[in-house]
């Protein structure tokens, strides 16, 4: 096909004409989008939070979360951050201005390296905490994991906001890894 759209979209109707008769289906080229896998699927957090530590209390109208259920083993029972997003337009529309995010950490250095261990052992597509090594939290990123792999130094991490064409420029340590969201309230 010309052009850059590669991905035809054929819209089939009656077709109708106000002075009657039929007309043949159209074919529209829709947008390629590069972001997608070969599947079709985007990369999409994983499950860490299963239906069963969901529930609604009708009596108080009250939405109930058990981290004590979280597929991660954790010793203590992990922290708790929900932040209101800032207006940065690097996870539109999954992350906006004013959404909040539920994101958790380990309590303790292990239950950290457990989640973080976890997190490894997943596909592309969750979404963290991470800033550049060194940095404060002001140079933190809330961004999709986008690929984890390995050098001779350890384990490294590299990050993606949904409206980047390409990643972070910097790879990350376990270390650099500070919370994983399991939740965003809309």
């Amino acid at each position: 096909m010309r052009g850059p759209y590669r991905n035809p979209l054929v819209l089939i109707g009656l077709g109708l004409a106000r002075l009657g008769g039929w007309r043949p289906p159209v074919v529209i080229e829709a947008p390629s989008n590069d972001n997608l896998t070969s599947g079709g699927e985007r990369p999409s957090p994983s499950d860490i939070l299963p239906r069963t530590a969901i529930s609604f209390d009708p009596t108080d109208n009250t939405l109930l979360i058990d981290l004590q259920k979280l597929v991660i083993p954790f010793i203590k029972k992990p922290r708790v951050w929900y932040p209101s997003i800032p207006d940065t337009g690097s996870m539109d529309p999954v992350y906006d201005a004013g959404h909040n995010v539920i994101y958790i950490q380990g309590a303790m250095p292990e239950d950290q390296q457990a989640l973080i261990n976890w997190l490894g052992d997943q596909p592309p597509g969750n979404i963290v905490v991470g800033g550049q090594p060194g940095s404060t939290d002001l140079g933190w990123v809330t961004h999709r994991v986008f690929k984890v792999g390995a050098d001779e130094d350890g384990r490294t991490w590299q990050l993606k906001g949904d409206n980047s064409a390409i990643p972070d420029p910097y790879v990350l340590r376990d270390v650099d890894i500070h919370w994983v969201g399991i939740a965003v309230v809309y």
